[in-house]
């Protein structure tokens, strides 16, 4: 059964006045210049597909401050606004902010079910670091990969029976691996078994890259039925193996059924996507400001692209 959105409407989230999107098709590439919103348009659609009900709204919103370290205020909110809208095919949500005393509180609402909180209630307490198994949602941040996210992603993709096809697809980006396990001393370790070693390597020791490639396969799997968001998906990966990179993305985004969602400010990453996406099961979208400096997307499909890319277009983030 399919499983996706095909439209996002956002009002008031961070930089967004009003910003429409549609026609988002399985894997979704979006570019633009620097300060336009990338990663604040996967924040906006993640919350809005996570918050399967108010529970996970909130677990949504602390999971975004707590990636970015922010234990001081919810800077959601578009300046001088009070009230966030984000709508998509599979619900409506919002966040409306109200000074009152002793304690500031915001309205969380989904589909109409409404519940105010305690500012203080959002911001502090634990975070999960993958709270979304039930929404099969994961979200894919700039940073170094944390170890237990990963663990959990691996977890996720053995329990499918899909470690051998982790194997195949790790080879892709280095053809002397073998097999990939996970050892646990004291906190989550993975080895690596290469053709060239007698014994099994750590997983960091071959560089940031091959970590990247892996999380995000485990997260296409864990996120089976549902969404995968991945923030500067080029980041660590040499612009020699992006088009390997796509070449999976495309593969297991079909066949676990999972809508995928990417920043990037790299050309070669964008001519890497598009030279994968000739079937149009992908849409590139670029981020950028009108005349009433207003922040809008336009989307661009194989060929529209590949025209941009040929012919030296405005496309790229910089």
């Amino acid at each position: 059964m399919e499983n996706k959105i095909s439209f996002v409407e956002i009002d008031n989230f961070k930089l967004f006045d009003t910003l429409k999107i549609k026609n988002l098709k399985k894997v979704n590439l979006i570019g633009g210049k620097n300060n336009l919103g990338k990663t604040a348009l996967l924040e906006a659609i993640n919350l809005n597909v996570s918050s399967i009900d108010l529970n996970n709204l909130l677990l949504s919103i602390k999971s975004i401050l707590y990636k970015r370290n922010n234990f001081v205020e919810i800077d959601f909110f578009r300046q001088n606004e009070t009230k966030i809208n984000i709508k998509t095919d599979k619900r409506s949500i919002s966040l409306e902010y109200e000074n009152v005393t002793p304690e500031a509180i915001v309205h969380l609402a989904v589909d109409n079910i409404k519940q105010p909180i305690n500012i203080s209630s959002i911001i502090n307490g634990p975070v999960m670091i993958n709270q979304y198994k039930i929404s099969k949602v994961n979200f894919i941040s700039t940073g170094n990969v944390d170890m237990t996210y990963l663990s959990e992603l691996y977890a996720s993709l053995v329990s499918l029976g899909k470690d051998e096809l982790l194997d195949d697809a790790l080879r892709l980006f280095d053809e002397n691996i073998v097999s990939i396990k996970q050892i646990i001393q004291g906190r989550p370790v993975f080895k690596v078994k290469m053709k060239n070693t007698t014994n099994p390597i750590l997983l960091s020791s071959l560089g940031d890259g091959i970590n990247r490639f892996m999380t995000i396969i485990c997260a296409i799997w864990a996120s089976q039925d549902g969404f995968l968001f991945i923030d500067e998906i080029e980041n660590g990966i040499h612009y020699t193996n992006l088009e390997k990179l796509w070449t999976i993305i495309f593969e297991l985004s079909k066949e676990a059924n999972c809508q995928v969602f990417a920043t990037t400010h790299s050309k070669e990453c964008i001519e890497a996507f598009n030279s994968l996406n000739t079937t149009n099961e992908g849409m590139y979208f670029e981020l950028y400001k009108n005349k009433k400096a207003q922040i809008v997307s336009k989307e661009r499909n194989f060929e529209q692209l590949d025209y941009s890319l040929t012919h030296e277009g405005s496309f790229r983030g910089e």
